[in-house]
């Protein structure tokens, strides 16, 4: 064992000696090559970058019309060949006098001139196909107009500049000679904002869970958790609300019947005239049409009685669900508005099974129609603008109030617009504050998913 790592370190010792005569070889051969030329490497790239940095300072002199004549026929010639992108050609001339300056080897700096070469290429490719002609003529100068009339003549714009684009990142990456997935500033940046928005969920997460944690123990120690109605709760006074004072207004009842009669008399169809109902905003003219006649004739007159009542819009209901006869709804002359606390007041009169009562209204006939929240528990209210969405909401969480106490019923209301739900901030049925930081919804909808877990498992364990 002893013998063998003795022969391995004679002959790594035999290696470096040979790499160290190598390298005394070459030394002397360079010594003696530079000592053959009349300048040596370093100075020829000295020179070649104040060469470089003069006729960068000419150029951008001649910029300002401050190199007399022959700055303006070089700024002409620039601007003729270059467009807007000659601008930059002085930037490019330092660049490259600094990469000789900085005694790079001859491969490094042919790739900093190829590079800014294909640079400039790119920049004049991107000038010519964004920058519209109505606003500066040739953009690109005259080499631009020559190297995008292929990609024009066989691609359009938006492949020109994808194809540019491309180009200018390569020559990017070829002038500082870095890889795209090296390129240590973008991805620092990227972590760090990346660990910063981890952190700060994190943050907001344990802040909400601790806000909600009160609300979920004050449910599960709730000894009245299995009733609909908390018994010893006050709801709000309906004197709060406003009551209906106005009637609707239907217009000569009579009249319309004898306008929907004749009409559809004169399209061949004969009917019998039945009962009128006036809703809050509706009135319905029902009737029976003679024997063998087809509905989808009735519902295909509507313009023509929307017509003959001057009425719009006008909705032809046939038949009527649970009756013999088809029904035309025709708006009111006067409109009354369906006050909550009239539907409140009406539900409480019909002792609801549960508490969790969402009013939606009065029908035809002006009966009062609400459902239960728990009979559907994914529930979505869209509809276009003002048709009215938000007053339906506000009539919802109104209704769920009164009927529940804060001990029975806990709010997490999510109001990104900061305009619906904010009058509710400070009710003690709501578990934390107005939510309006979209981060912060999707922390507290991540609570109420492991609430819906930790409630299945108490259920499973009862």
């Amino acid at each position: 064992m002893k013998k063998f790592k003795k022969e391995k370190l004679e002959k790594t010792v035999k290696e470096y000696k040979k790499q160290l005569e190598d390298l005394k070889y070459r030394k002397a051969f360079e010594e003696e090559k530079n000592k053959k030329q009349w300048l040596s490497q370093e100075t020829k790239n000295s020179i070649l970058a104040i060469i470089l940095f003069a006729i960068a300072i000419l150029s951008a002199l001649s910029f300002f019309n401050q190199s007399g004549t022959v700055g303006q026929y070089f700024y002409k010639g620039l601007i003729y060949i270059l467009g807007i992108v000659a601008f930059l050609f002085p930037l490019v001339l330092v660049l490259s006098g600094i990469s000789f300056l900085k005694g790079m080897k001859k491969e490094r700096w042919r790739n900093v001139i190829l590079g800014s070469f294909l640079f400039i290429i790119s920049l004049l490719g991107v000038a010519v196909l964004i920058i519209p002609k109505s606003q500066i003529e040739y953009p690109g100068g005259m080499f631009g107009f020559v190297i995008t009339w292929p990609i024009l003549r066989f691609f359009n714009n938006l492949t020109g500049v994808l194809i540019f684009g491309a180009l200018l990142i390569i020559s990017i990456l070829a002038i500082f000679d870095v890889p795209l997935k090296k390129i240590g500033f973008i991805r620092k940046i990227l972590n760090k904002r990346k660990a910063n928005l981890i952190k700060k969920e994190k943050q907001e997460e344990s802040r909400l869970d601790s806000k909600l944690e009160i609300g979920s123990n004050v449910v599960r120690s709730s000894k009245n958790a299995h009733m609909h109605f908390d018994k010893n709760y006050e709801p709000p006074s309906l004197d709060l609300l406003d009551i209906s004072t106005d009637k609707p207004n239907s217009g000569n009842i009579e009249e319309n019947k004898k306008i929907i009669e004749n009409t559809l008399y004169d399209f061949g169809i004969k009917v019998e005239m039945d009962d009128v109902q006036v809703g809050p905003t509706v009135s319905q003219y029902t009737f029976k049409p003679d024997q063998g006649v087809k509905l989808s004739r009735i519902t295909e007159l509507s313009r023509n009685l929307s017509l003959a009542l001057a009425a719009h819009p006008i909705r032809i209901e046939a038949p009527i669900p649970g009756k013999a006869l088809v029904g035309v709804e025709i708006p009111n002359k006067i409109a009354v508005n369906v006050r909550l606390r009239d539907v409140i007041e009406s539900i409480q009169k019909d002792s609801p099974k549960s508490s969790l009562v969402l009013p939606l209204g009065r029908d035809i006939s002006g009966k009062v129609f609400y459902d239960y929240l728990d009979k559907m528990p994914h529930l979505l209210v869209a509809g276009s603008t003002g048709s009215g969405k938000s007053v339906a909401m506000n009539s919802f969480i109104g209704s769920l109030t009164y009927f529940n106490s804060p001990k029975m019923l806990r709010f997490i209301l999510i109001d990104p617009k900061r305009v619906e739900f904010s009058i509710y901030e400070g009710i003690p049925h709501l578990l934390t504050q107005v939510v309006v930081n979209v981060k912060k919804a999707i922390s507290a909808l991540k609570w109420l998913t492991n609430e819906m877990d930790n409630r299945y498992e108490i259920l499973e364990q009862a």
